[in-house]
């Protein structure tokens, strides 16, 4: 119910900016392709840390070569009107559209903000402009979606803006201590039974051999450990529970066809069950709840204290004290069908609105494509810019803002050319080949050979070789949740009724409540609020 922006183990450099527009006509009329002069935009960016301080001396993200070239090669002038750091971007997005003091084009990266913007007209119909200007590498990576991308920002059968989408395969999967399995002469679990068996080992069998009590299976998130429903929901326990064919902090259709809020089903209290047993007996860690301090589930890796942890694939954790330990990624707990559940992630992540008062929509569209390509490496002379700015670190650069797109299969494709690299020294190229992929093609060589050892070419060969290419096995089972956003009423209702859902959690998992506490739950659901919810939702899903 919940979504996030994707934060891609890429690094993301942000260069450009811009806003402001007094030339040509909504849908192209006078385009910047045309060259009659510069066409002048003004949009706002949405910044993070690398963003502010990647780039080196001599230039900024407001000024630099970049902004030279589009404005000199691309006849495209942008204008900074202002920017935010990450966290505070929403808010001043607010105070702006309170203050009616928006640019032309500018980030979003909350649903409900943009249904905002489209109900209230402020959002521009860019359909025609996405038509006649998007350039082939924007379609392709739609298209990669199936359209996913598009149709979260399509409103009865209008386009409103330029979407980044959330790149598929980013469930998480089930991380294990492969030489504990060894030392213990355990085999790889698939199933509940088997993960149970291996996570006790791993507690009561001393798995590392130093002949003291000091090892538990199961790493877990102290402030979100059931329904982090974001990409970077990591030590979270979800996979229990979609195992058991249920789907906490998800609207999910049922085989009627009603609607009904996952944390609800009754299949919730058998994994609560389970997972109450783990915690008592100590598979999982018994001091997960109190490790709410930075870096501190983490600790619980690095230490060699903890044997297991779910996480995507880019979750492996890139720390120097890892080096000396063995992970395997596994598609584990499977379901009683021999199937590994996920919930897929919303469509939605960021998006491009265009004001609709700018007065050249296509010139928007024509400016983030440019950025794009050169940002991807597709515009030779833009890339070579973006990278001498980012000081040469070879790093993904994301000339606008935060907003970054890619196919949505992206992340397998990598994986399967790391591992054809390996095993052969040889890979098949594929569409969306970039100079950012060819580096981790090579560093997963290096580590693989032992040409190179360091924490980040560990990294690569962990996550790409080893975890990327478990992502599509026959296994693997993506569903989509009948609803992804919030609604009308959830501002007021969903805080108190997330917080009461987050206790439950705790309560049950830890054994300061029984299972049956359960059922008190869910009446209290539906009593405060929940019922307003799910009418909403079923509302929504019908216009």
């Amino acid at each position: 119910m919940k979504k996030k922006i994707i934060t891609m183990t890429l690094i993301a450099v942000t260069l450009l900016s811009g806003c402001s527009s007094d030339a040509g006509s909504k849908n192209g009329d006078n385009s910047s392709s045309q060259g009659e002069g510069p066409v002048k935009l003004t949009y706002a960016k949405m910044m993070n840390g690398t963003a502010a301080s990647g780039v080196k001396g001599g230039q900024t993200p407001e000024e630099n070569d970049y902004i030279d070239y589009l404005r000199e090669e691309k006849n495209l002038d942008l204008t900074l009107a202002w920017s935010a750091m990450e966290d505070d971007y929403s808010n001043k997005l607010s105070l702006n559209i309170a203050a009616g003091n928006l640019p032309d084009f500018f980030e979003v990266s909350d649903y409900d903000t943009f249904r905002q913007l489209v109900d209230n007209g402020i959002a521009a119909d860019v359909t025609e402009a996405y038509n006649n200007k998007a350039s082939e590498l924007l379609k392709e990576y739609n298209e990669s979606s199936g359209g996913r991308y598009n149709d979260a920002v399509t409103i009865d059968g209008k386009l409103y803006g330029i979407s980044s989408g959330n790149m598929g395969y980013q469930q998480q999967i089930l991380w294990l201590r492969a030489d504990w399995l060894s030392n213990l002469g355990l085999e790889t679990p698939q199933t509940m039974e088997e993960l149970e068996e291996v996570l006790r080992a791993f507690t009561e069998d001393d798995p590392d051999g130093n002949g003291a009590d000091d090892t538990f299976g199961l790493t877990v998130n102290a402030t979100k450990p059931v329904g982090d429903t974001n990409v970077g929901g990591v030590y979270g326990l979800d996979p229990i529970f979609y195992a058991m064919n249920a789907f906490p902090q998800q609207w999910m259709e049922d085989e009627k066809g009603d609607i009904y809020y996952g944390s609800t089903g009754e299949n919730m209290k058998g994994a609560l069950e389970i997972l109450q047993k783990w915690y008592t007996n100590g598979y999982i860690d018994k001091q997960f709840p109190t490790r709410i301090g930075t870096g501190e589930t983490l600790g619980t890796i690095t230490s060699g204290n903890g044997g297991a942890f779910f996480g995507p694939w880019w979750s492996f954790p890139n720390d120097a004290t890892v080096l000396q330990q063995d992970w395997i990624p596994v598609n584990c707990p499977l379901d009683s069908d021999g199937k590994y559940n996920y919930v897929e992630l919303s469509p939605f992540s960021h998006v491009f609105v265009v004001n609709q008062k700018c007065e050249n929509y296509e010139a928007v569209v024509e400016a983030i494509c440019v950025s794009l390509d050169a940002g991807r490496g597709k515009d030779k002379e833009g890339y070579k810019i973006l990278q001498d700015i980012a000081n040469g670190n070879g790093v993904y650069v994301t000339p606008l803002g935060l907003w970054t797109t890619d196919y949505y299969d992206i992340v397998p494709k990598l994986g399967k050319a790391c591992k054809q690299n390996v095993e052969s020294g040889e890979y098949e190229e594929y569409t969306g080949l970039t100079d950012y992929d060819k580096v981790e093609i090579e560093n997963c060589r290096k580590w693989a050979v032992g040409e190179e050892k360091s924490e980040a070419l560990q990294w690569s060969y962990y996550s790409r070789v080893l975890a990327s290419n478990i992502l599509q096995n026959k296994e693997c089972n993506p569903i989509s949740a009948a609803y992804y956003y919030t609604t009308e009423s959830s501002a007021n209702i969903l805080p108190s009724l997330d917080k009461m859902e987050d206790e439950m959690y705790f309560k049950i998992i830890t054994g300061e409540k029984s299972v049956d506490y359960f059922d008190e739950f869910v009446e209290q659901w539906f009593k405060l609020g929940g019922d307003t919810l799910t009418s909403e939702v079923m509302a929504a899903i019908e216009r």
